[in-house]
């Protein structure tokens, strides 16, 4: 299990995470990605890739 929890997600959500940020960037916003991708998921948190809803277990 890795511990990095982007690497955890379907293949195609990190490339279209990717992808709003490389556009944010080359339009100089390079936080604009960020309120896209929350617009876009109409709060479901599985289209969020740091969304995990439960505590990590090292904190536990």
């Amino acid at each position: 299990m890795s511990v990095f929890m982007f690497e955890q997600q379907p293949e195609d959500l990190r490339f279209y995470v990717k992808q709003l940020a490389t556009e944010a960037v080359q339009k100089s916003e390079p936080s604009a990605w960020f309120d896209v991708l929350y617009t876009e998921a109409k709060g479901d948190t599985a289209k969020i890739p740091w969304a995990k809803l439960t505590p990590h277990p090292y904190l536990t």
